[in-house]
């Protein structure tokens, strides 16, 4: 169960995105060093989701050619991922290729590992363009 977890976490925060984006975000724009340490105490999030929606700010960031910083900042501020590309000048197509690319490599490297077999990641895969989809359009919600 652990290797199932552990290879589609990245999944999971496709599929829930704006809650890590949520979690994750405030951390890291209060400047604090070690984001992840500080929600944790807070006893706020799960650490893989916390870095799968890294991975994914990280990803989406560097496909619209800036720091993933300032697309955390946007990010909460209640823009979409899709918002802030068309912003940046970078086709929102651009940034959701990048993002199902990232994820279908994660899925390979499960499989590769034999953490998850074949059937299962085909599974997976298939529902990964809708997810990013979804996610591309999310925004961060007040609470």
């Amino acid at each position: 169960m652990r290797k199932l977890l552990a290879a589609v976490g990245i999944t999971a925060a496709i599929a829930t995105g704006s809650v890590a984006v949520a979690t994750i975000v405030p951390a890291g724009i209060a400047g604090a060093q070690d984001a992840a340490s500080s929600v944790t105490r807070r006893g706020e999030g799960h650490p893989r989701l916390k870095e799968a929606a890294r991975q994914v700010i990280t990803t989406a960031a560097d496909a619209m050619g800036m720091e993933a910083r300032d697309l955390a900042r946007e990010l909460w501020n209640g823009k979409s991922l899709r918002q802030v590309a068309e912003e940046q000048g970078v086709d929102p197509a651009v940034v959701s290729a990048a993002l199902v690319d990232a994820v279908n490599a994660r899925i390979d490297q499960a499989v590769a590992e034999d953490k998850i077999d074949e059937t299962r990641a085909e599974e997976i895969k298939a529902k990964v363009p809708d997810r990013i989809e979804q996610l591309m359009d999310r925004t961060r919600q007040p609470r």
